[in-house]
């Protein structure tokens, strides 16, 4: 997607106004036109656009009216290992908040102090990753100095590993299993593959019970192949 694609979807994406803040509105626009819903949202289209833009590479339009720290967070959702992928396909805009009597106001119409970003890690409540082994996982595991690469074949090798507890014994461990795949698992496949060794290594631990864990973190790691005889 190109970021003239990225920003029209911004500005074209279904924009909802909250009750209360459509109240305040309609009793701030008449005294000032400045927060009226058609101002307001205009410029809330304006910031999400100059988000994309951002994502996309240029935050020229993101520095000129966001804080540094409200735009490092636009671009790095909280307590999260990564940073936004470039063309976001921007769907829903949502004004839930407006103070028209701050200084300046809350909305921040001309100077982006906050935003917010959810994404498929924080609505599943743990965090996925997908990766190749480094050099020095590789030695690790096998003892050699160096990482050959990846040999050709339909079948490569993947480990899945997974940090998961039980809160209400407040109990946290990992478990993990290796698969032979033509592909790296999905993250809803790595949950599939995985869940079995996570309920095994719970039952270790606390012996037989109706348990309920929850993951925290799920990797995926593409192992790089061993040499021959190794």
């Amino acid at each position: 997607m190109s970021e003239s694609e990225s920003v029209r979807l911004a500005q074209a994406a279904s924009l909802e106004i909250s009750a209360p803040v459509a109240e305040t509105m309609r009793q701030a626009g008449a005294l000032d036109d400045r927060f009226s819903a058609d101002h307001v949202s205009r410029t809330a289209r304006q910031v999400v656009a100059a988000w994309a833009m951002a994502v996309a590479g240029d935050d020229t339009a993101l520095a000129a009216i966001a804080e540094p720290q409200a735009a490092y967070w636009l671009m790095h959702p909280d307590q999260a290992r990564w940073q936004v992928a470039p063309d976001p396909r921007v769907t829903q805009i949502k004004i839930w908040g407006l103070e028209p009597d701050r200084e300046p106001p809350r909305f921040r119409v001309w100077h982006l102090e906050s935003g917010h970003v959810e994404t498929l890690d924080q609505y599943l409540h743990y965090v996925f990753t997908s990766r190749r082994e480094t050099a020095e996982e590789y030695h690790r595991r096998t003892g050699s100095p160096a990482a050959p690469a990846a040999a050709a074949g339909p079948l490569r090798r993947y480990r899945v590993v997974a940090g998961f507890a039980e809160h209400d014994e407040r109990f946290g461990s990992r478990a993990e299993v290796e698969v032979q795949r033509a592909a790296a698992p999905t993250r809803y496949e790595a949950e599939d593959l995985v869940w079995p060794a996570i309920d095994e290594e719970t039952s270790r631990a606390l012996g037989e019970g109706d348990w309920q864990p929850s993951l925290l973190w799920v990797d995926v790691i593409g192992l790089l192949d061993e040499p021959p005889g190794g």
